[in-house]
């Protein structure tokens, strides 16, 4: 392989890490404009595969894009978008390994109150993506709060060091 041909292929390499990436970093902010609308299908379908598992606290975890999906349909998610809520994803810190990839993220929900908003849940999330047929999608998302707990500061040192990369370690569920 010629010079030109060794470095047009790592360019080309380096290029399609780029637009995963991206791609990433878009399918990732997808879902809180869609679970500030309840909309079923930008919330779940859309960012999570089939068999796709959203790990949201010790207690509550919906595993499928129905089940994800009913999370936002809920009586009580319906009643925050309601008074008016907005769930913000900060920027991700993503490594791409080929067809898989970890992002690591901090989220904060906004709930309205009156005439102002307050915090209502500041979280480390992870999510475990695979590249489908559809693009990337999410397989599986751990959220803990960020309330001094070990289980979310596992998430951001698994996430964001060498320690993590290139592993699919998951935290315990129970302390």
């Amino acid at each position: 392989m010629s010079d030109v041909e060794t470095r047009l292929a790592a360019l080309e390499r380096r290029l399609q890490t780029a637009e995963d990436i991206l791609a990433i970093q878009n399918l990732i902010t997808t879902y809180g404009p869609g679970a500030d609308i309840a909309d079923l299908d930008l919330a779940a379908s859309l960012v999570w595969t089939e068999d796709g598992t959203y790990d949201l606290t010790e207690e509550k975890f919906a595993s499928g894009r129905k089940a994800i999906a009913a999370m936002v349909n809920s009586d009580r998610h319906k009643k925050m978008v309601a008074m008016g809520c907005a769930h913000f994803v900060g920027p991700p810190h993503i490594q791409v390994n080929g067809d898989t990839a970890i992002a690591t993220a901090y989220t904060i929900v906004l709930t309205q109150s009156w005439d102002a908003f307050q915090v209502w849940r500041v979280s480390a999330n992870r999510f475990e993506m695979v590249r489908t047929a559809e693009g990337w999608r999410v397989q599986y998302r751990f959220n803990r709060l960020l309330n001094g707990q070990e289980k979310a500061r596992w998430i951001l040192r698994h996430g964001i060091t060498a320690e993590g990369k290139g592993e699919k370690p998951r935290p315990p569920r129970k302390a």
